[in-house]
């Protein structure tokens, strides 16, 4: 039997439970169910008691998955490898070492960012307010919120180390890149949730998951920058942002402009359809300019080779925008495939710049 319990926001105890905890009941998860919205001072809000013995916990692989955005990672190493390539190719060199610090540095990170942002998504009643947002872990009762916040600063911790490691090696390019990033993630996590701040998450993902990590490399390491690698990190930031864009077009029907903490579920259905659409229609043209910088660097490679591995993505292009002209609601299965199809096309251009870059070698 479930047990619930209401209590005003002014009280106590509320961080106690909004934490997960249940005062002299450690066996028990405290879960908010109803009435809970960051937006509002003085407010009630029901939290259901979960016995902890009752509640299976799916199998780690599986749960950590959830945390930690397995389906998200590729968006974050991506550029981060394919921008690797491109310098090995036009001569500078690294170590196996550095290599394996700078992508472990960076799972670290983004495991950290994607597990805080979940619990602050909690703390701010958004995840609580529908019914799919997150990674419903706190919500399931799965972890309680307070350990979801000891795992994130725990991945927070890890990326520090080895962020200060890099910097030992390569200088203080890396610690002022650590810096803002670090900066960055808490402004994702936590200050974009305040309506003031709405439009702040457009610029975080375009710009933090595409050239800061491309150029971030190319700069923080080897003290080199070029027009190429911006153009590469604008593309692949362009798609990062569409694929959590369309899942936040998902929340709509799942929300409203209350809770919501997107510019997506801010605008509606109708004008965030045409916003998304005209960042879709923007990709072949920044698209267009990294390829025609990976032509200037080597013409040894054959026609054929170059038409298949840069040509390929725009196939899975033209799919993603007729599915996005078609587009007529936030529900179902459509919106569901569109999304996945994003998170194929940026797999499919990080996968097809490194073939090129590699046969080039």
């Amino acid at each position: 039997m479930s047990e619930f319990v209401t209590i005003s926001k002014a009280d106590k105890l509320f961080k106690d439970y909004m934490l997960g905890n249940v005062p002299n009941r450690p066996n028990f998860i405290a879960v908010p169910v109803r009435g809970f919205n960051g937006d509002f001072g003085k407010e009630q809000t029901t939290f259901q008691l979960i016995d902890r013995s009752t509640k299976k916990r799916p199998m780690f692989f599986y749960l950590s998955g959830q945390l930690i955005r397995w389906k998200w990672l590729t968006i974050s190493l991506s550029p981060v490898v394919t921008a690797f390539a491109y310098l090995s190719f036009i001569g500078f060199e690294y170590s196996a070492l550095t290599f394996f610090l700078v992508l472990i540095t960076l799972f670290f990170s983004h495991s950290s960012i994607f597990i805080l942002n979940d619990f602050y998504d909690h703390l701010f009643g958004v995840d609580t307010a529908r019914s799919k947002g997150g990674s419903r872990v706190i919500q399931k009762a799965w972890l309680p919120a307070s350990t979801v916040r000891s795992i994130g600063y725990t991945f927070l911790i890890l990326s520090v180390i080895c962020g200060l490691f890099l910097s030992y090696q390569h200088g203080w390019n890396v610690l002022l890149l650590g810096a803002v990033g670090l900066f960055s993630g808490w402004v994702y996590s936590y200050l974009s949730k305040f309506k003031r701040f709405i439009g702040l998450n457009i610029l975080m993902i375009t710009f933090f998951m595409g050239p800061f990590l491309v150029v971030g490399v190319s700069w923080g390491l080897f003290n080199y920058t070029s027009t190429g690698l911006i153009f590469m990190g604008a593309l692949f930031g362009l798609l990062a942002y569409l694929c959590i864009g369309f899942r936040h077009m998902e929340n709509l029907y799942l929300s409203h402009r209350a809770v919501g903490t997107s510019l997506v579920e801010y605008l509606g259905f109708d004008k965030s359809k045409w916003f998304l659409l005209s960042c879709v229609l923007a990709v072949p043209f920044v698209y267009v300019l990294v390829v025609f910088d990976f032509t200037t660097l080597s013409h040894s490679i054959d026609h054929l080779t170059s038409s298949v591995l840069l040509i390929l993505p725009l196939f899975f292009y033209v799919y993603i925008l007729q599915a996005t002209i078609k587009l007529s609601s936030s529900m179902g299965s459509s919106i569901v495939k569109l999304r996945n199809s994003l998170s194929l096309l940026h797999f499919v251009v990080g996968t097809s710049f490194l073939l090129y870059l590699t046969f080039l070698a």
